[in-house]
C-alpha cells in the first residue's frame, strides 16, 4: 500500500527523486506479475498526475468515502487474502 502517493509526485516536480527510475520500478512488476497488487491511496486522481499516467497502465481507479478501521482493513485483508488463496491453489496446496 501506498499512502498519499501525491508526496512522490511533489518529490518528482522538485527533482527529489527520479521518475524515471521509480515509476519504472513501479511499473514492471504490475506488467509481468498479475497477482501483483497495489494499493494507492490520496485525494486526487490518478489522471491528474502526469508524472504516473503512462506508468501504471492497468491502474483500475476505485472511489472510496471515508473508511472506518475496521473497513480499512477489511479493504486491505481481503486482497492479500486472495492473493494468497490464488498462490496457494497455483501452487498445488
Amino acid at each position: 500500500m501506498l499512502d498519499e502517493f501525491i508526496a512522490l509526485d511533489h518529490a518528482f516536480a522538485q527533482n527529489r527523486l527520479d521518475k524515471h527510475n521509480i515509476l519504472g520500478l513501479l511499473r514492471h512488476p504490475f506488467q509481468h506479475r498479475s497477482r501483483l497488487k497495489m494499493l494507492l491511496c490520496g485525494s486526487l486522481a490518478i489522471e491528474e498526475l502526469q508524472h504516473w499516467a503512462s506508468y501504471l497502465v492497468n491502474v483500475r481507479t476505485v472511489h472510496l468515502s471515508y473508511l472506518t478501521e475496521a473497513e480499512t482493513y477489511q479493504l486491505i485483508e481481503a486482497q492479500i487474502l486472495v492473493c494468497a488463496t490464488t498462490k496457494t491453489l497455483a501452487n498445488g496446496y
